[in-house]
């Protein structure tokens, strides 16, 4: 038995103690199945910053072939016990899918390096994350991360693939599903706007909102985010200043209110870094605003995060 087991389970017997089986259902989802999964998704993407490929791999290889038991389990749970275990079911799957964006993202980044010979062991690898996607459902899934960080998850997984299909050099396919995800995105933000008071729903915390204005913010935020990224990508990929001006003005919005700033951190480096590139096109005008832009996103993230802004620094000179 590991050092302090004991104690945590006389703790767990202590908790326990008196609650109903549908409470115990609850007490296992909340207190150690979902924390235990939580910690492991921070742990992934620690080890995916620090290029430790191998302790992505195991982390994501233990809870993806225990996802879809553990879902029919909870089902089953649910079912006998007739208890509502459906926010605990939201955020076991969006912890899993967590974890298929973070092997996705770190496998790109092993394909950028690949041999041609090792290229098909690594694209087997994302077609177990799409697999897992398809398991989970993507429409199905509540508009934050297990974090509680809010997240557009069609989007996010869209620009994964993007970038997977311009590392291996198919750039029409790569441009397809960009423009395909930059215009679904556009039209979710457009219709929460009609739909909902937006403003009003930003200044509010979550806990102070019904459900329903609760998932509208979340998904809101987490499409302006992930439409700053795109938008990013597309620069990219069109060698046009005037993307990245529009990448950046999404993503200082949506970090005033998520606070990504790992995210700001990357886009802006990115940015600063093609305001001085002679192949993108734009005007001095254009190269002069844009680095200042990008300069105060790389102020803005440094001084909410340090850490998350040197890390993003870093996998950028690491090309990552």
């Amino acid at each position: 038995m590991k050092e302090g087991q004991g104690e945590n389970i006389f703790a767990w017997k202590q908790e326990l103690r008196g609650l109903s089986r549908e409470e115990r259902a609850k007490w296992f989802y909340n207190k150690k199945l979902i924390p235990s999964l939580s910690d492991d998704v921070t742990q992934a993407e620690i080890a995916r910053q620090q290029g430790e490929h191998g302790r992505v791999r195991e982390v994501y290889s233990h809870w993806s072939s225990q996802a879809e038991a553990r879902l029919k389990k909870l089902e089953s749970r649910q079912e006998s016990l007739g208890v509502d275990l459906s926010p605990q079911r939201d955020l076991l799957k969006v912890g899993f899918a967590g974890l298929g964006r973070i092997r996705h993202v770190d496998t790109n980044s092993q394909l950028k390096r690949a041999e041609s010979q090792d290229k098909d062991t690594l694209l087997s690898q994302i077609d177990e994350v799409k697999k897992l996607y398809d398991l989970l459902g993507l429409g199905t899934l509540v508009p934050w991360t297990i974090h509680g960080g809010p997240i557009h998850w069609f989007s996010e997984v869209a620009q994964d693939e993007v970038n997977t299909q311009k590392i291996l050099g198919d750039e029409e396919k790569a441009s397809l599903i960009l423009n395909k995800a930059v215009e679904g995105t556009e039209g979710v933000i457009e219709s929460l706007r009609e739909r909902y008071n937006i403003p009003d729903l930003l200044q509010k915390e979550d806990d102070e909102l019904g459900y329903e204005d609760k998932v509208a913010k979340e998904l809101y935020l987490g499409s302006v985010s992930a439409l700053g990224v795109l938008w990013a990508r597309r620069a990219k990929m069109s060698l046009d200043l005037k993307d990245f001006d529009k990448s950046l003005t999404y993503l200082f919005e949506s970090t005033h209110f998520d606070h990504n700033y790992h995210r700001l951190a990357t886009v802006s480096t990115w940015a600063l870094v093609a305001s001085f590139t002679p192949s993108f096109r734009g005007s001095f005008a254009d190269r002069f605003k844009l680095a200042l832009r990008s300069s105060r996103g790389i102020f803005t993230a440094f001084r909410g995060s340090p850490k998350d802004t040197l890390s993003a620094v870093r996998q950028f000179v690491r090309g990552k």
